[in-house]
């Protein structure tokens, strides 16, 4: 789908559209791919409640997948927002944990 905006060419996090941590620059996605980026992302959050499948493994790839598909949505304002900054944050915590760590957060 073209609309013609100049919004349309960027892709990126926030208004600015810049690049997660200003490293690599997104890929643009078709409707399809962005789909299965988003349900991919799901899946990933699913699976990483199972103890018994890789949970770790699993937060990696939600951790990537969210700049995935994250990166293709425009924001329309300025205003707000930060609270999904949050999220890959967390991921990337929750990631790094011990696997038999009983700290608690």
């Amino acid at each position: 789908v073209k609309s013609g905006l100049p919004q349309e060419q960027r892709r990126g996090l926030g208004y600015a559209a810049v690049p997660p941590y200003g490293l690599l620059e997104p890929p643009r996605l078709t409707v399809t791919q962005f789909h299965a980026a988003g349900g991919s992302l799901v899946t990933f959050l699913l699976l990483a409640c199972f103890d018994n499948l890789a949970p770790r493994i699993c937060l990696w790839c939600a951790f990537f997948l969210y700049f995935v598909y994250f990166s293709q949505l425009f924001c329309e304002s300025k205003a707000g927002g930060h609270s999904t900054v949050m999220i890959p944050t967390t991921l990337f915590m929750l990631a790094l944990a011990q696997p038999g760590s009983d700290a608690i957060w």
